[in-house]
């Protein structure tokens, strides 16, 4: 028979399995915002813990704790905002194409006057 002491003693092996596992993972909590392209995307609640509001559209961005320095804006306003200066630098380099081009023309004409005004001379 044996005594109280040592049964205390001898480990429960149940009890030490429970106290050696691993902790449950945690359920992914699914939420929705907007995507780059305005189409609807499902981000993780437990990872994006950061709830953004917009201050252009009023949309909700979730962010990463980590991230949440760098976002000023929800996804597709910041798309716009990349589409747009995208839009003006093309524009300003055809706008300096053509400038440059309409100097060439100038310079070829003016040679063609100067070389005119000294054979007549």
């Amino acid at each position: 028979m044996k005594t109280p002491e040592t049964t205390a003693q001898t480990p429960n092996p149940a009890a030490a399995a429970q106290d050696t596992a691993t902790p449950a993972p945690k359920v992914p909590v699914w939420v929705e915002q907007k995507g780059y392209r305005g189409e609807t995307e499902r981000v993780d609640k437990t990872l994006h813990s950061h709830e953004f509001t917009c201050p252009e559209c009023g949309g909700t961005r979730w962010v990463a704790p980590g991230d949440l320095f760098q976002v000023d804006a929800c996804k597709p306003c910041i798309g716009k905002r990349r589409k747009d200066k995208r839009n003006e630098k093309a524009k300003a380099k055809r706008k300096a194409k053509a400038l440059a081009k309409a100097r060439a023309l100038l310079e070829a004409e003016g040679e063609k006057v100067y070389a005119e005004a000294h054979e007549a001379a």
